[in-house]
C-alpha cells in the first residue's frame, strides 16, 4: 500500500524538485496514519502495573497484584515525526496530554486546550487514592525478559 502511494505521488511534475522525495516519503508513510485517532488505536505498547498495599502485620510486608494493560504510548512512530517534521508540512502535528499510565492520549492541534483540561481536571479527582499504596509502571519488554 505504502509503494502504492510512491508510486501515485512520483508521477507528480515536481516529484523530483529538491526536497520532494523526501516528503513524498513523508506523506506515502505517514499521511492518514499520524492522526490522533490513528495513533491513539494502533500506537500502543504493553506495561506490567503493580499495586503494592502494606498490611498491618507485624512483619510489615506488603500485598501486591500485577496486571499487564495496554496504553497508547506517548512515542510517535519515525514516519510521524518526519512526515511532521518536514519543511513543507504545515500545522499536522498532534500532540499528547498526560502520561502513558494515566490514561494518555493523542489529540489533535485543535482539540489540545480542551483535552488538557479535561486530564488535569480527571487526574486530580482520581489521584486522591490511599497515600500508602505504592504503584509502579515496568516496561513489558523489560519485565517479560527478566521473568525468563
Amino acid at each position: 500500500m505504502i509503494q502504492k502511494r510512491i508510486d501515485f505521488l512520483n508521477m507528480c511534475p515536481a516529484a523530483n524538485e529538491p526536497d520532494m522525495p523526501g516528503l513524498i516519503t513523508a506523506i506515502a508513510n505517514g499521511a492518514g496514519r499520524c492522526d490522533a485517532q490513528h495513533l491513539n488505536a494502533y500506537n500502543r505498547k504493553k506495561v506490567v502495573k503493580r499495586v503494592c498495599t502494606p498490611s498491618f502485620g507485624m512483619f510489615g510486608e506488603s500485598t501486591c497484584t500485577t496486571e499487564v494493560i495496554t496504553v497508547v504510548s506517548d512515542k510517535k512512530p519515525s514516519y510521524c515525526r518526519a512526515y511532521e517534521g518536514h519543511d513543507f508540512t504545515f500545522e499536522i502535528e498532534t500532540h499528547y496530554v498526560g502520561t502513558p499510565t494515566t490514561g494518555g492520549r493523542w489529540v489533535e492541534p485543535k482539540d489540545y486546550d480542551k483535552a488538557l483540561q479535561e486530564y488535569n481536571d480527571n487526574y486530580q479527582s482520581e489521584n486522591k487514592g490511599n497515600s500508602r499504596t505504592k504503584v509502579e509502571y515496568i516496561d513489558y519488554d523489560k519485565w517479560s525478559d527478566g521473568r525468563r
